[in-house]
This record gives structure tokens, C-alpha cells and sequence, in this order.
């Protein structure tokens, strides 16, 4: 699966209702729908109590070193 207007989301799951999210994988999907139809396909071998995708591109930075080469400086919005 791969092709253009496809974006990258992260799958973060959680057991129970006080528990952390972890973070359990990652799609790739045209939509945030479609994402989450693929998270539930793919990641339900645990029995989460949630589970949630979010757009990668939804994910800044509190600290990251300058020369790690992914970091991107944004500004935040």
C-alpha cells in the first residue's frame, strides 16, 4: 500500500481506562476514517480498551537535538 494523499498515522492503544497510551503501530491511510479501519484490522490481537490514530504531522517536539537528522524545526501554530 503506498500512493499519493496517503498519510502516515500513528496507533496509540490503552487496556484500561487509567492506564497510559502506548503507542502499538503504525498505518498509512488516505484518511483519518481509514486509518483507524486499518489500526482496528491490524492491532486488535490485545483487547485495548481504546484505541486511537493520530496524523503524524500532528506530533511536535518539546526538545530534539539539532543534529538528529529527521528534526525539522516548526513553529508552533
Amino acid at each position: 500500500m503506498s500512493g499519493e494523499g496517503e498519510h502516515i498515522f500513528w496507533v496509540f492503544g490503552r487496556r484500561g481506562q487509567t492506564d497510559p497510551f502506548e503507542q502499538v503501530g503504525v498505518v498509512k491511510a488516505a484518511s483519518e476514517a481509514i486509518a483507524y479501519v486499518y489500526a482496528y484490522m491490524n492491532y486488535t490481537e490485545r483487547p485495548w480498551r481504546d484505541l486511537c490514530v493520530v496524523p503524524r504531522d500532528s506530533f511536535y517536539a518539546a526538545r530534539r537535538s539539532a543534529d538528529d537528522p529527521t528534526f525539522v524545526e516548526r513553529s508552533v501554530p
